[in-house]
């Protein structure tokens, strides 16, 4: 009987270590691949402009993956992969000087203007997956979606014809899901 109970016991200890070890391998590959990055950056632009915390950090993660100096192919720049003419428009937004495009791969100047375009984007469009498709495809483009029965409803997109912007928003709406349990679970 001591010998069973010893055997179980080894086996209750076994299967604890196996749940923990699992749990702490599944939040170090979560926090592995959904860093939190710049946090302090994005908590600030967040606060200022009322955008989410983890949307900014899911749009970040999605559009440059955390790096600073990232430019794409078309010119877009930085951590939020901000095009120099949106740079322009948003400095002018603001009444402020147009700076030079280079800012943009600084990271707080670059989190602080995704972020507030973000802001102008979903005053504009009200819902959050509008937003965040404008922000892949451009504000002009889901504009006319939106005026498209084929594409919209009462404001909101039901279909989104380019593939890359219907990839872009799963991404980015899954992403915003574990951002949104890392910071949860951070404070």
């Amino acid at each position: 009987m001591k010998k069973r109970l010893k055997v179980l016991f080894l086996l209750a200890v076994i299967a604890v270590s196996v749940v923990a070890a699992t749990y702490f391998i599944d939040m170090w590959y979560t926090r592995f691949t959904h860093p939190l990055s710049y946090l302090d950056l994005v908590r600030e632009a967040s606060q200022n402009f009322a955008v989410p915390e983890a949307i900014v950090l899911a749009v970040i993660k999605n559009e440059s993956g955390f790096q600073e100096d990232a430019v794409s192919a078309a010119g877009a720049t930085g951590l939020m992969q901000i095009m120099p003419d949106t740079f322009t428009y948003l400095c002018s937004k603001r009444n402020l000087e147009a700076m030079d495009p280079v800012r943009l791969i600084e990271p707080d100047v670059n989190i602080e203007f995704g972020t507030y375009y973000l802001s102008l984007l979903f005053a504009r469009f009200e819902d959050w997956d509008v937003t965040l498709a404008a922000y892949n495809a451009g504000q002009g483009r889901v504009g006319q979606w939106l005026k498209n029965e084929e594409y919209a409803k009462d404001g909101k997109l039901f279909y989104i014809p380019i593939e890359e912007t219907r990839n872009y928003l799963k991404r980015v709406n899954d992403s915003i899901t574990v951002y949104e349990s890392l910071l949860a679970s951070d404070h």
